[in-house]
């Protein structure tokens, strides 16, 4: 059975190595920067870059299978679910394609105020979660793409949130970590680690980890 560790590099190319050896299996070339990590779901390797495509590719080949040209960054990775891509770009904008057939299933255009979008979707429950360089959490049904709620912050949110046990689980650039019950955003707990937040949190065995930007890595949950 071949594997391969997959990544992406600044010099816009996506590489796969043999991860005993380090020697290259395949390589795809872009047309800019490669900033998001790659997803990998039914036998697919899907990726956005800086040159505003997000492309389909063959894990074992690296022949592209389909390409999405959606014109504005892709600065984060994609979350596959369900036979679905969940995406957002540098403009705020959040999409969601067809994995098959790679069609716009919705789009949510980004608002006046609406920041980049830096952090990977939070997918479950019929739910997708996101933060924005506006400070907002906003969730969505992930079906229809219609807002069903959004909570502000007093900074930015460039880490990606975790949906768990129903709830929403995230911090913030305010230095807050925040966790919001996920079918109407309401607040049920808020911790301030003295640092901004601009990692994602581990969620493990009722435990969950973040680490803040002074160097520290904070657990939660029972001793």
């Amino acid at each position: 059975k071949r594997s391969g560790i997959v990544f992406g590099s600044y010099d816009y190319f996506l590489y796969c190595i043999d991860p005993m050896t380090g020697k290259l299996i395949w390589k795809v070339e872009t047309e800019n920067y490669i900033n998001g990590a790659p997803s990998i779901s039914n036998n697919k390797i899907v990726f956005g870059g800086c040159d505003g495509i997000l492309r389909i590719v063959d894990p074992l080949t690296g022949s592209e299978r389909d390409t999405i040209n959606v014109g504005v960054y892709i600065a984060s990775s994609p979350a596959l679910y369900d036979q679905k891509i969940f995406f957002g770009d540098y403009d705020g904008n959040l999409y969601c394609y067809d994995l098959l057939s790679g069609a716009l299933v919705w789009k949510k255009p980004a608002g006046d105020t609406s920041g980049s979008i830096l952090s990977i979707p939070a997918v479950g429950f019929n739910y997708v979660a996101v933060g924005n360089d506006d400070k907002y959490l906003y969730c969505y049904d992930s079906v229809t793409g219609k807002l069903m709620w959004r909570y502000r912050t007093n900074g930015r949110i460039t880490g990606s949130a975790v949906i768990s046990e129903g709830k929403v689980i995230f911090g913030s650039l305010d230095g807050y970590i925040y966790i919001l019950r996920l079918s109407d955003g309401k607040k049920l707990w808020s911790f301030n680690t003295g640092a901004p937040i601009g990692s994602s949190p581990a969620v493990v065995d009722g435990k969950f980890y973040f680490l803040t930007e002074d160097g520290r890595l904070l657990a939660f949950g029972s001793k």
